[in-house]
């Protein structure tokens, strides 16, 4: 005989799924409770503010980096750490779709953090040639 969950059982077990891993809990989300609930649930969960941690580089200046942990420095890669040098603790601030950032857009380092644990801020004059937009090129 099949075990039926209830509603309430379905969306505490996605509420379990979403803060181990948000992209399995989408799909995962459609099997029990349909698209439409499971949509709902993930775009509730894009507007929860995330808290981010700000440091900056001494080695490099204008270089910024956001944490998902405060003091999570094991989260950036060995290279990339020590070419920032040491870091100083800068601000902690809620990242929201609408906060409005000086010189990086929220939705990016949002999923920069939730992807990876950290996001990289460089000045404009020394983005890396990937982050430039078409009119920012030699062209």
């Amino acid at each position: 005989m099949k075990r039926r969950f209830s509603s309430a059982a379905a969306v505490a077990c996605l509420v379990v799924l979403a803060a181990a891993a948000p992209k399995v809990m989408l799909r995962d989300a459609e099997c029990f409770i349909g698209a439409a609930f499971a949509a709902t649930i993930a775009s509730t969960q894009q507007r929860t503010p995330m808290q981010a941690y700000v440091y900056k580089s001494r080695r490099k200046s204008d270089t910024y980096v956001y944490l998902r942990e405060r003091d999570g420095f094991g989260l950036i890669p060995e290279p990339l750490r020590a070419s920032l040098g040491a870091l100083d603790f800068v601000l902690e601030l809620a990242l929201t779709p609408d906060r409005k950032l000086a010189q990086t857009d929220p939705a990016v380092a949002h999923a920069n953090l939730v992807e990876r644990g950290f996001h990289m801020q460089f000045p404009p004059h020394d983005a890396p040639s990937w982050q430039l937009d078409d009119n920012d090129g030699d062209a």
